[in-house]
């Protein structure tokens, strides 16, 4: 039998998805955690804000097509005092024109997908989410780093010949 007969290989890749999906999401950690609870269960967050009052922020982006981001929230003492996965729409209706862009930053964290607009000089930052129509969020930053604009669009993953791609 040769290595690729044998149901090994599959039985480690399997399990390695399983594993690796029990990290994805912090469901599992009871509020009062501390911070090294958390990297221990989720590993190196792709952001890290300090909050007002002296607590901090971690920032954990997941999915290959970065259709989730969950913020942790830790008090002063470094105890976890709440999380929330932050791509939806209730999210993107607190980013406002004029806001800076670290505030963004601290309520939808960062993005993969950025491109520029040389006609309105602006730097779009777009964010994919669950949505049955398959948009993403995106939000235009001028060169001083204030958010011009905000709209939803058509997510391009799910637009090859006219058909969803997702599939």
């Amino acid at each position: 039998m040769t290595l690729f007969q044998s149901p090994w290989p599959c039985l480690l890749v399997a399990s390695s998805v399983v594993l690796g999906c029990a990290n994805y999401s912090p469901a599992s950690l009871p509020t009062g955690s501390t911070v090294s609870d958390a990297l221990a269960k989720l590993g190196k967050p792709s952001g890290e804000y300090t909050m007002p009052g002296g607590g901090k922020r971690l920032e954990f982006a997941r999915g290959p097509a970065g259709l989730h981001t969950f913020m942790l929230d830790f008090d002063a003492a470094g105890m976890l005092a709440s999380w929330s996965q932050v791509l939806n729409e209730e999210s993107f209706a607190t980013i406002t024109n004029g806001m800076r862009r670290d505030e963004v930053l601290v309520r939808l964290g960062h993005t993969k997908n950025t491109f520029a607009i040389w006609s309105g000089q602006q730097t779009v930052w777009a964010y994919r989410f669950d949505s049955p129509q398959c948009r993403w969020f995106m939000v235009g930053l001028k060169p001083q780093g204030l958010v011009a604009s905000t709209s939803y669009g058509p997510d391009p993953r799910c637009e090859v010949g006219g058909k969803d791609a997702r599939n």
